[in-house]
């Protein structure tokens, strides 16, 4: 699973940022005005992950420019960044809408 979950996670990604974007339209008829913007920090961040985790960009990045060579960010660090430490907390603390 956590295999399968460092080489898809950024297709997942996408797919869920389409899928919450999609149901903008639908949660913001249930949702008071000011909190629309919070719901759509989620989807926003997720295809804002989705280009700069593509060919695992960020990491390359970080571990030759950062840490100058060291792989010091790593594939698993990476997905639990991100997972539970991005989207769970976005969904945790994400508006009710019904």
């Amino acid at each position: 699973m956590q295999e399968w979950l460092n080489r898809h996670w950024v297709a997942a990604g996408l797919c869920g940022a389409i899928l919450l974007t999609s149901l903008m339209p639908i949660v913001a008829q249930h949702l008071a005005r000011a909190w629309l913007p919070v719901f759509a920090m989620l989807p926003a961040y997720m295809f804002h992950q989705v280009e700069e985790h593509t060919d695992d960009r960020f990491r390359i990045f970080v571990n030759q420019h950062v840490f100058h060579g060291i792989e010091a960010l790593t594939p698993l660090a990476v997905l639990w960044i991100n997972l539970p430490g991005v989207w769970g907390v976005g969904l945790l603390f994400m508006p009710r809408p019904f």
